[in-house]
């Protein structure tokens, strides 16, 4: 039974590919399972991946020229705890990825 999603039907031949590449392991004549850069690129989940990594960056790295002005004016804090208050994003994003990671 093939899958039916679109993500599981252009990742699941990844063996295959990689045995058309005619990469051989150097410990043993046995052909391994190599991922190159085509299978890579080419492979729609890791290309998500990537776009999603990048997409959570620019929206990161977007807020903190307007936000930390506005918050050490309107809430009065200094620029040590405004630089704080972005971090905290920062940790959820680093902590959390892994997590994210495992369970999907």
């Amino acid at each position: 039974m093939r899958p039916q999603g679109l993500a599981e039907r252009h990742s699941v031949d990844m063996v295959a590919l990689a045995k058309v590449s005619e990469r051989y392991s150097r410990r043993s004549n046995v052909m391994q399972a190599q991922v190159t850069f085509k299978i890579f690129l080419t492979n729609l989940r890791a290309m998500t991946a990537v776009v999603a990594a990048m997409v959570a960056m620019i929206f990161m790295l977007f807020y903190e020229p307007i936000f930390a002005p506005y918050v050490e004016k309107q809430y009065d804090f200094d620029q040590n705890k405004v630089g704080y208050l972005l971090a905290i994003a920062c940790f959820f994003y680093a902590f959390g990825s892994p997590v994210v990671g495992i369970l999907c």
